[in-house]
């Protein structure tokens, strides 16, 4: 007899009746794994739960820098556009135009961000799955599927367009605490 046999059943299969019949044929002592079992094993292990709380740990801490180098951008450049609308207002600006410029500056980086950032999601998912061997982690018979979880990428999303969104409440908030008159002062210096 072979030391190793591997049967596939079908779905509705009961497996107690299979091993009860794989042990008829055999007659003597023998082992059964069962994939459901072991993988069930594999996922209540310490390591693979440490594993999916460092790799969740990490994609937080990548969120919240994200939104922190908006944010750090934003105020980088406070100054020198609290300057230019100020000016633009002596000139007729409105608060709605106010607002357009705001945005002017920080779409194209959100639109940036989330483009290279989707691009990023996608391939680099695909390299590791096409360049590694991740039965092991998964205990399957085969390479796992790539999956986009769409509640996790539209909250990913969110967090990007709600820092962009207070950077440029703050840029305008910011442009409109800025004296016209100290701007042009500074100007004649």
């Amino acid at each position: 007899f072979p030391r190793t046999v591997l049967i596939e059943l079908a779905p509705g299969y009961d497996a107690a009746a299979v091993i009860d019949r794989v042990g008829q044929i055999i007659g003597g002592t023998f082992s059964v794994s069962l994939l459901d079992a072991s993988t069930d094993e594999i996922r209540s292990s310490p390591a693979v739960t440490a594993l999916q709380v460092a790799l969740l740990s990490a994609v937080g801490i990548a969120i919240a820098l994200s939104a922190v180098a908006v944010l750090v951008v934003a105020g980088v450049t406070r100054d020198a556009r609290s300057r230019v609308i100020a000016l633009l207002r002596t000139m007729g600006m409105g608060r709605r135009e106010t607002r357009g410029v705001v945005a002017w500056e920080f779409v194209p980086l959100g639109v940036t961000a989330l483009v290279a950032g989707g691009a990023l999601g996608i391939l680099l998912p695909l390299l590791i799955v096409f360049s590694i061997d991740l039965r092991p982690f998964t205990g399957g018979g085969g390479q796992p599927s790539l999956f986009i979880d769409p509640v996790l990428s539209a909250t990913l999303v969110a967090i990007v367009l709600a820092a962009l969104a207070l950077a440029v409440i703050g840029g305008v908030l910011s442009a409109r605490a800025t004296s016209t008159a100290t701007v042009l002062r500074m100007g004649e210096d």
